[in-house]
Parts: structure tokens; C-alpha cells; sequence
């Protein structure tokens, strides 16, 4: 069966992350010495997906990663210019010799981390900062009311916004669909929304899923980007225990391997002057071997490793790294 997965990533990252990792595409996010692409990839590899990324904007840093990782299932296709999502996943449908059996569009800032429900589904969550998401209403098993990113909703309530993940089973009816929709775009929504909403809207109840997803990773707004670094944080060794207090900006950690944690507190408390300003502050310790705990600053901005090998910057932030 062939099964596809396209990840759109045909524009450069927003400002805000710009201002973090440089201009690169949405693909190249970075986070614990991964791009996003990788998270996505080893997710959609397991269930037996080969995955296209829809590229353009710096298209070579994606081609440059993807050949170095030839261990995942990923193939990249330069859309061109491109001037919404319906365009750049129907230049990527268009350029295939035949349609997938199943496809799946998942956004290039957002990866999954709860298993995605078979036959055609739209993943969705429920928000309350909705001014800078894709919202919508369901009424009756149909998607009314569709209302565009970084648009006034007339709502101060939690909505029901699209999280980026779309599975399609129909997948030649869903490209004419879309092929329409370029044709005639609405001034109101993506041709893409206004794709899905016509597809999913004429599929009997059985045959669709909304599914509630409570728990992925958003790469793609800078606080979601935070807060995805600190779920990965947690996600530590099998033999340490993790808190993170993101409104003090501390971080608790005790282990069971004691003596290595022991040597690893001494470690930081014997920082040569000169070094400490680099390092976490210690606010408290216990070097007790029953029960050895620290509580330092949590650093929430990107390593410099993350920067160094998938960001862009120029020759003068380097020159600023390494002079401070």
C-alpha cells in the first residue's frame, strides 16, 4: 500500500523564531540536536509512511540534512513560489507519477505524540489563545465556520482549533477537490480549509474522526517552542527525576544513581569564578547520599549546539557567542 505523508515547509520560519535560529524553513527547527523533520519522520516510519517535504524557501538546507539521513524515509520536492498551503500540497500531489493510496499532510512545525486514528481524520485541540490559530466549529459531524490564523474571533471562550494533522483516504477525490478550490480561491480561507471542509462535509459519520489530540509538539510559535523544549527536558534518563517550574524559571532534579549525581552537583559548584556566569545558578543543594537534590536556573533558550548546526546566523552573532 503506498501511504504518504507531505510536510509543507515551502516558507521560512515566523519572525519571532527568526530572531532565535536565523531564516530558515519551518522543517529545520531545531530542538535537542534534531530538526523538526526528524521528529516527524521517526513518528510516520514506524507506521510504514514515506514522507515528502514541500519545500522551496532555502530548500538546501533541507536537501543538505535529508542526504545525511538517508536512514529516513524522506524525499524533498521544490514547489516553487507558492501562495498557501492548497498550492504548495497540490504542486507536491501534481509532481507524483500516481496518487498515494492514503495521504497524510502534517504541518512542518508540528509532530504528533499520541498514535493518529485510522481512515480519514482532522486532529484538532481546543484552545483559548485562538487569535493566532486556525478555529472552526463542529456542528453535526461538519466542519462550519472556519476562521483564518492571525484573524479577530468574536469568541473569549476556548475554540476548537486545527493543529495541523489531516489523514485522507480518498485521495483522488480530495486532489480534485483541491484543484477546484485553487481554481476558484475564497477570500476568506486557505484553499487548503477550504479543501478539507468540502471533503470531510460529504462523508457519511462513519466514514470520518475528529480527533481531540491532547498531547504533540508545536515547533512552529516561540512559547510553543519553549514549552515543547521543556516536555523534552522531562523526558530524561530512566534513573533521574525532573521538575521544571516555568513561572520561577527553576529547575528540581534528583536521581537514584547517587554518586553520580553527587559528583555531578560538586561539579557545578566548583566552577572557577570566571566560568560561573555561563553556568545555571544553584539556588539549592542537598549532597546527602540518602537523597541528593539540586534546584538551579532552567535555561528555556536554544543551545548553542541547536544554533550552531541548523540555524542560520551570520559571521557577527558568532563573533558575539564567543566574545562574551
Amino acid at each position: 500500500m503506498n501511504k504518504i505523508v507531505i510536510l509543507p515547509s515551502a516558507k521560512h520560519v515566523p519572525l519571532e523564531l527568526q530572531n532565535e535560529f536565523g531564516v530558515i524553513p519551518t522543517a529545520m527547527i531545531p530542538l535537542d540536536s534534531r530538526p523538526a523533520l526528524h521528529y516527524v519522520a521517526e513518528y510516520y516510519q514506524k507506521k510504514g509512511f514515506n514522507l515528502l517535504i514541500s519545500a522551496n524557501e532555502s530548500a538546501e538546507q533541507i536537501v543538505n540534512y535529508c542526504s545525511h539521513h538517508q536512514e529516513l524515509p524522506i524525499a524533498v520536492f521544490n514547489v516553487g513560489e507558492t501562495t498557501s498551503i492548497g498550492e504548495t500540497v497540490f504542486n507536491t500531489l501534481n509532481s507524483l507519477t500516481e496518487l498515494p493510496d492514503e495521504l497524510v499532510v502534517n504541518f512542518a512545525d508540528t509532530c504528533i505524540a499520541e498514535d493518529l486514528f485510522e481512515g480519514n481524520v482532522v486532529c484538532f485541540s481546543r484552545q483559548d489563545d485562538i487569535f493566532r490559530w486556525t478555529t472552526f466549529q463542529l456542528d453535526s459531524d461538519k466542519l462550519e465556520s472556519i476562521s483564518e490564523k492571525w484573524t479577530s474571533k468574536n469568541s473569549h471562550t476556548p475554540q476548537n482549533v486545527f493543529i495541523g494533522i489531516f489523514r485522507i483516504i480518498d485521495v483522488s477525490h480530495f486532489y480534485k477537490l483541491l484543484q477546484e478550490s485553487i481554481s476558484t480561491p475564497s477570500k476568506n480561507i486557505d484553499p487548503f480549509y477550504d479543501t478539507i471542509q468540502r471533503y470531510f462535509n460529504n462523508i457519511e459519520p462513519y466514514r470520518k474522526t475528529f480527533q481531540e489530540v491532547h498531547t504533540w509538539r508545536d515547533f512552529g510559535h516561540l512559547d510553543t517552542y519553549y514549552a515543547t523544549k521543556k516536555e523534552l527536558s522531562l523526558n530524561c534518563r530512566y534513573f533521574n527525576d525532573i521538575y521544571v517550574d516555568t513561572r520561577r524559571g527553576i529547575i528540581r532534579k534528583t536521581s537514584k544513581n547517587t554518586q553520580k549525581f553527587i559528583n555531578e552537583i560538586r561539579w557545578y559548584l566548583k566552577l572557577p569564578v570566571g566560568l560561573q556566569y555561563i553556568a545555571p545558578r544553584i539556588f539549592k543543594y542537598d549532597l546527602s547520599y540518602n537523597n541528593p537534590s539540586i534546584e538551579m536556573e532552567f535555561y528555556g533558550y536554544p543551545a548553542l549546539n541547536d544554533m550552531y548546526l541548523f540555524g542560520n546566523h551570520d559571521i557577527g552573532v558568532w563573533n558575539q557567542v564567543f566574545t562574551a
